[in-house]
């Protein structure tokens, strides 16, 4: 999925409120979002006029306005169920890969 199709902040806010982790519909205050069944290790997603977005980016452009092409959001404790705005962290696509590696090398990935 292209950073670039992501909606504006604006866009988002206009949408959902957030509480805890969700994104709330507004015009239902139902929790927005669903689970891939075969793909538990992606964060939610959330579907805006008929495309998939992920929660986790959707919730870092609701509190920090945009993302660019090299950005990666992902969750701090690695359980990307747990989309709270202070488990999310922005990282560069480069700096992310070496983080994997160092983390494989070290022996702290399953």
């Amino acid at each position: 999925m292209k950073i670039g199709s992501y909606p504006k902040q604006s866009e988002i806010k206009d949408l959902f409120s957030y509480t805890n982790g969700h994104l709330l519909w507004k015009k239902n205050e139902k929790i927005a979002g669903c689970f891939d069944k075969y793909n538990t290790h992606k964060p939610p997603r959330i579907q805006i006029n008929g495309k998939l977005y992920y929660l986790n980016r959707l919730i870092w452009i609701y509190h920090n306005s945009s993302l660019s092409k090299e950005d990666i959001i992902f969750c701090i404790d690695n359980n990307p169920h747990n989309c709270r705005i202070e488990n999310l962290a922005k990282i560069l696509q480069e700096d992310y890969h070496k983080m994997l590696h160092y983390s494989y090398k070290a022996g702290l990935t399953q």
